[in-house]
C-alpha cells in the first residue's frame, strides 16, 4: 500500500442517481461485492463558521475533546486530553484556504501550543514541524446537517524527518472515520 496504483472498480447508479453501488475500495482483485452509498440530500450549510467537536471517553477514564473551529479567517484545531487530574492541550491555528473541489481545508500553521497542566511540555520539539507548514484536513458531508466526517491532518499527511516536510499519507485506509458535530449541538 506504499505505492500509488490504479484499480478498476465496477459501479452502478440507482434511484435516479441518488444511490451509488461500487466495489469496496480496498479490494484489489475482482469481486461481485458492492457497497451502497447514498447521496447526501442537503450539503453542509455554514461549514466555515463556528465550531465542530468530537468527544471520546475511553474505558481507562481518559477523555478527549477534539475541536475544529473557524473564526475571522482562522482555523483552529484543539485536542484536549484529560486523564485523572492531568490536562494536556495540543492546539494548531492559522489562516486557511478552502479547496471545495476536493473537500480540503488547507491550513498554514501560524501558532502551535502543546501544554500539560498549563505548562509547555518538556522535550517537545514539534513546533518546527508545524509552524510555517501547510496541513490538510479533509471533510465530507453526512446525512445529518449538524455532523461532518473529517480526515484530520495526521491521517491525511505524515511528517518526513529527512525532508522536514509533510507528505501525503498513502497508507491510511479509513481516513474519514472521525465524526464531528456542531459544538452548540453536542452533549
Amino acid at each position: 500500500m506504499n505505492d500509488r496504483s490504479r484499480l478498476a472498480k465496477n459501479y452502478v447508479f440507482a434511484d435516479e442517481g441518488n444511490v451509488l453501488f461500487i466495489n469496496p475500495w480496498f479490494y484489489t482483485d475482482g469481486t461481485d461485492t458492492y457497497w451502497p452509498y447514498t447521496r447526501v440530500a442537503t450539503p453542509i450549510q455554514d461549514l466555515f463558521t463556528g465550531a465542530w467537536e468530537r468527544y471520546e471517553e475511553r474505558e481507562d477514564g481518559t477523555v478527549r475533546r477534539y475541536t475544529i473551529s473557524f473564526s475571522g479567517g482562522l482555523f483552529t484545531y484543539r485536542n484536549v486530553r484529560t486523564e485523572g487530574e492531568s490536562v494536556r492541550v495540543f492546539q494548531l491555528e492559522g489562516p486557511y484556504e478552502h479547496d471545495a473541489e476536493n473537500g480540503f481545508i488547507l491550513v498554514t500553521i501560524s501558532a502551535y501550543t502543546n501544554t500539560e497542566d498549563g505548562a509547555p511540555r518538556e522535550g517537545d520539539e514539534w513546533a518546527a514541524a508545524f509552524v510555517g507548514h501547510t496541513l490538510r484536513w479533509a471533510y465530507a458531508p453526512t446525512e445529518r446537517p449538524d455532523q461532518i466526517a473529517v480526515s484530520a491532518h495526521g491521517r491525511e499527511q505524515t511528517w518526513n524527518p529527512t525532508t522536514r516536510m509533510w507528505e501525503d499519507n498513502l497508507r491510511e485506509l479509513e481516513a474519514y472515520g472521525e465524526l464531528y458535530k456542531r459544538l452548540d449541538q453536542t452533549n
